[in-house]
């Protein structure tokens, strides 16, 4: 239903609002572009501007919110290492350093482990402290801490 150039402009409109997802959005086939798809063919729309993607992208995430790594790895950074948030933040790299994290094999793994896609994940103590050691192995090995 969408075109390549219609899932551009999507993909644009999304990750301006969550980078994590960038690589996601690079498949064609993304089961972020069939939501979207959903959405449009409910309202019977045919013709898709910026702002009616935009639109359908912000009720998909209302709906069903994608889960976000970044926002455990925030934590886990901002509870563990609050100085070095700041310092990153004012480097404006902040962003980008919890993209990185959340790519590691040994991150995925934690998050596979504790079905964090599932409906039976819950944030606990053994997750938190799982993430941690993977957060704390990156930023010694890229030299933060």
């Amino acid at each position: 239903m969408l075109k390549d150039f219609e899932k551009k402009e999507l993909s644009n409109i999304i990750t301006r609002y969550r980078p994590d997802l960038t690589k996601e959005l690079l498949q064609k086939n993304s089961f972020i572009y069939d939501l979207i798809e959903e959405k449009l063919e409910k309202k019977q729309l045919k013709e898709f501007d910026y702002e009616v993607l935009e639109r359908a992208w912000l009720d998909v995430n209302l709906e069903k919110p994608i889960p976000n790594k970044t926002s455990e790895l925030d934590l886990i950074i901002e509870k563990y290492y609050p100085k070095l948030k700041e310092e990153f933040e004012g480097l404006a790299m902040y962003s980008n350093t919890l993209i990185s994290i959340g790519e590691i094999k040994a991150v995925e793994e934690v998050y596979d482990k504790y079905s964090y896609f599932s409906d039976n994940f819950s944030y606990s103590i053994k997750f938190e402290e799982a993430l941690k050691k993977e957060v704390e192995a990156y930023l010694e090995e890229e030299g933060y801490i």
